[in-house]
C-alpha cells in the first residue's frame, strides 16, 4: 500500500483510472448499441454510431431489426460465415472508415456466446471492438519473494514503440491474446517464450493459475469485453526477462511498494492492464479494506460478470427484420 503521505494522492488516481472500468457502463452501452447475434445467439454490441457507418457498406451480410444485428442466416457453419466475415472486413478496411482496422493483425479470435462453446466464427482480431464480441487473454506476473516469503519486487515489461496499441508503456511481464485454436496454455506458453525467454519447462513448473479478472472498456475503437487469464510466477532471484521478439522493449524489477502508484499512473502504464497488477496486489494483501475506502469499487471494477451477460435466448427472426 503506498505510504500515509500519498494515500489521498493514490485514492484519487485510482478512481479516475477506474472511471474506465465503471460497473454501470454496460447499461450505457445498452442505451447506446444494437446487439450482435449469429445463429440466433448474442455474442456482442455494436455502437450505433459504427453502425451507421457499417451499413452502407455490408450489403447483404446482416439482418437489422429493432435491437439487434443478425448475422446473415444463410451461412451456416463457422467456416462459411469467417471466410464471409473476412472478405466483408477487408471491404471496409479499405474504405478506411474505422481506426481500429489500421491495427490489422492477420490473428483472429474465436467468437462465441461464452468462453467454452465451440465457435460460431473466427474474426480478425482487430476488427472485434467494432462488434463488441468478448476477448480473452492471458498475463504471467512474474515476482521475487524475500526470505520472509512476502512479495519483494514484480518484473514488468516496457512495450515497444512499434506496437500497434499502447507502445512504450509499462504492462504486465508477459501477456498475450487468446488466438483461434488455442488454449490458455498453448497461449502462456507461447507468449513467455516470445516475450521473457521463459521455457515451456519454467512457465509450466512456476506459473500458477490464480483465477481471471474481467471488465468492459471502451475507446474510439470499440468495446473490449476482456476477460484475462491470470498466473503468478514466483520466479528465481538469479532469472531474468529477456525480449526475443520485437514486442518488448525493456524489463522492469520494482520494489513492491512502488508498484501500486506506478499502476495507476495512466501516463506510462498501459491502462487496460492495470487491473491485472491491482488484481495481484489485492491477492498478495499489498491493497486491503482496512486501508483502502476504494476497495469495494475496485472489486466491482475488475471482476465483472461477463461470461453469462450477454442474453443467452434465442433472437426469432422478427417480421420486421430486412437484410441490408
Amino acid at each position: 500500500m503506498p505510504e500515509e503521505s500519498t494515500v489521498d494522492d493514490f485514492g484519487s488516481s485510482l478512481e479516475a483510472l477506474l472511471a474506465n472500468f465503471q460497473v454501470d457502463r454496460s447499461r450505457s452501452l445498452s442505451a447506446r448499441c444494437r446487439k450482435f447475434a449469429i445463429d440466433g445467439q448474442v455474442v456482442g454490441l455494436i455502437r450505433n454510431s459504427d453502425w451507421e457507418l457499417m451499413r452502407k457498406h455490408t450489403e447483404g451480410v446482416f439482418l437489422e431489426n429493432n435491437d439487434a444485428i443478425t448475422l446473415n442466416p444463410e451461412w451456416k457453419t463457422c467456416e462459411e460465415r469467417t471466410l464471409q466475415m473476412a472478405a466483408v472486413l477487408q471491404k471496409l478496411r479499405e474504405k478506411n472508415l474505422f481506426p481500429t482496422l489500421k491495427g490489422w493483425r492477420n490473428e483472429t479470435y474465436d467468437i462465441a456466446a461464452k468462453f467454452g462453446d465451440l465457435p460460431l466464427m473466427r474474426m480478425e482480431r482487430s476488427a472485434t471492438c467494432l462488434f463488441g464480441t468478448k476477448r480473452y487473454g492471458v498475463h504471467i506476473n512474474g515476482y521475487v519473494e524475500n526470505e520472509d516469503g512476502r512479495v519483494e519486487s514484480v518484473w514488468f515489461q516496457k512495450r515497444s514503440p512499434s506496437k500497434e496499441t499502447w507502445p512504450n508503456k509499462i504492462d504486465i511481464m508477459v501477456s498475450g491474446g487468446l488466438s483461434s485454436g488455442n488454449t490458455v496454455m498453448d497461449c502462456l506458453v507461447r507468449e513467455a517464450e516470445e516475450e521473457a525467454s521463459m521455457s515451456e519447462e519454467l512457465v509450466r513448473r512456476l506459473a500458477r493459475p490464480v483465477g481471471f479478472v474481467s471488465f468492459i472498456y471502451e475507446d474510439e475503437r470499440g468495446i473490449f469485453p476482456e476477460t484475462i487469464f491470470c498466473f503468478d510466477a514466483r520466479l528465481p532471484r538469479d532469472f531474468v526477462p529477456r525480449a526475443s521478439d520485437c514486442e518488448v522493449q525493456s524489463f522492469h524489477l520494482v520494489p513492491i511498494n512502488d508498484v501500486a502508484k506506478l499502476v495507476v499512473n495512466s501516463d506510462s502504464f498501459k491502462l487496460t492492464s492495470a487491473p491485472i497488477a491491482l488484481d495481484f496486489l489485492v491477492r498478495h494483501s499489498e491493497l486491503h479494506a482496512d486501508t483502502l475506502p476504494q476497495y469495494g469499487a475496485l472489486l466491482d471494477a475488475i471482476h465483472m460478470g461477463l461470461h453469462n451477460s450477454y442474453p443467452e435466448n434465442i433472437i426469432s427472426a422478427s417480421s420486421q427484420g430486412h437484410c441490408i
